[in-house]
């Protein structure tokens, strides 16, 4: 099974919940990390000291985009998230974020749908923080979340994609809305959030980032909207300790 016909078979829920048993999650965490090292690999940055004119296009395998968007799909279960978390193909999703906030869509050369792989790519890896944080697995997503969602809005707003920031507002909403669902309700849960909110309200860097994007072409009125919502949910939900 290639990579097309991975994705082909995880597009119904029944093939989703059952990824991890039907050895699925396995095959696609290999090829996610094979293509991960390509893509890592031909987009090395190059000597700072060379002439701008004189260096090579980044160059990867147009294959990593469609295993990029079967992961995104597997994330949207819970199960498949902790299969790949124990497999360590988060660790090179990390990876593929941390390279796309350096990227510049100035060096993809002259082949234009090298520009249009590398926003899908960028999109699809946003879009799986987003998926793995609805998940509700707190240790697996809070991380993720949290070291990363910088990275996610300054991918966004290099893109100028106003989907790429959606899914980054989605993914911060997400961890904080589905820690409290499997705290069984009641108190407990609402301490859960309380907590995490605090902890991210008190991000000075995020928010000033966000907003910054917010108000810029990535914003229209939609964006706006569902951004300011959640900032607004953020200061009256937390207590009034003056940090946000």
């Amino acid at each position: 099974m290639d990579e097309v016909e991975l994705r082909a078979a995880l597009r119904t829920p029944e093939a989703l919940d059952g990824a991890v048993e039907n050895g699925i999650c396995e095959q696609l965490s290999r090829f996610y990390e094979f293509r991960c090292n390509e893509f890592l690999d031909g987009t090395q940055p190059e000597d700072e000291t060379e002439n701008t004119h004189q260096q090579t296009a980044w160059k990867w395998s147009s294959s990593f985009t469609t295993t990029s968007l079967a992961l995104r799909n597997v994330c949207s279960k819970a199960d498949n998230c902790c299969f790949m978390q124990k497999r360590g193909t988060f660790e090179y999703l990390k990876a593929v974020l941390k390279r796309l906030a350096m990227l510049s869509p100035s060096r993809i050369g002259e082949d234009e749908s090298k520009g249009v792989e590398l926003t899908k790519l960028a999109n699809y890896s946003i879009q799986t923080i987003a998926n793995i944080a609805a998940c509700g697995v707190e240790t697996i997503s809070q991380p993720l979340v949290d070291s990363f969602i910088q990275d996610m809005v300054a991918i966004a707003t290099k893109h100028q994609n106003r989907a790429m920031l959606g899914a980054s507002i989605a993914a911060l909403y997400n961890s904080v809305v589905s820690r409290g669902g499997g705290g069984g309700g009641g108190g407990g849960a609402d301490t859960m959030i309380h907590s995490r909110l605090s902890v991210l309200c008190c991000n000075r860097p995020l928010w000033c980032q966000l907003l910054l994007a917010l108000v810029s072409e990535v914003g229209a009125t939609n964006t706006l909207v569902m951004g300011f919502s959640f900032i607004s949910l953020y200061i009256i939900s937390k207590t009034r300790t003056g940090a946000a």
